[in-house]
């Protein structure tokens, strides 16, 4: 973190958010303490506490438009979409993972370059195994799409460059988990053809790497 003299010529920002240690503070109210860093703040780093808590109490998405300055933004999906309970995984370990969700775009920073988020398992972004991927699969291709319909229109963004979308099993800071989040076997998603041609005529990177649902499962016995 830049050293600064005030927190108005804060550059750069990287905290861990814990759900029990802010009982009725929710993370938009935590953005909103960071008011004076807005048209200075070009980094924002938040890290999930732990395990991916869920929260247990209303839940709304985080705004961070009013953070002109800000180009690089890494957040845990939970910033921006409901999570779920990971209480079904030993029951269900091919669940699908491929939710509709709805355009974050208008959520963002207006001059964003890099967008990173991370995604709680198994909750996750998409199916990546089993019979609920095969399903997946056998869609029509109009019917695949309109699930990604969220990510192509983070291409609205004309000042962004890179999207990075990964899938953990635990929080950054390793607490109370069984193996280091690295150590989980994981590989990339490959998006239908039409959103990564779309996406490279925009010229935006876009990296999608999820955990073999598979491998987990069994891991955790």
């Amino acid at each position: 973190m830049k050293k600064a003299g005030t927190a108005s010529q804060l550059e750069k920002l990287r905290f861990t958010w814990y759900l029990d240690g802010a009982p009725t503070l929710g993370l938009d109210g935590s953005i909103a303490n960071l008011w004076a860093t807005q048209q200075t703040l070009r980094e924002l780093t938040i890290l999930p506490g732990i395990c991916y808590e869920v929260p247990q109490r209303p839940w709304s998405p985080t705004r961070f438009t009013n953070f002109t300055a800000l180009r690089i933004l890494h957040v845990p999906a939970f910033a921006f979409f409901e999570e779920m309970s990971c209480g079904s995984l030993k029951a269900n370990p091919n669940r699908a993972g491929f939710e509709l969700r709805s355009d974050i775009t208008p959520l963002l920073p207006p001059n964003i370059r890099e967008l990173e988020i991370w995604f709680r398992y198994p909750s996750g972004m998409f199916a990546t195994g089993g019979s609920k991927m095969r399903q997946f699969q056998e869609l029509s291709e109009p019917e695949r799409l309109k699930w990604f319909g969220w990510i192509l229109a983070l291409l609205q963004l004309r000042s962004l460059r890179r999207v990075r979308m990964t899938e953990s099993l635990c929080a950054h800071d390793g607490g109370g988990c069984k193996q280091e989040r690295s150590s989980w076997p994981s590989c990339k998603f490959i998006m239908p053809e039409v959103v990564s041609e779309t996406f490279g005529k925009a010229g935006v990177d876009l990296e999608i790497t999820v955990l073999d649902r598979v491998a987990v499962y069994h891991g955790m016995h």
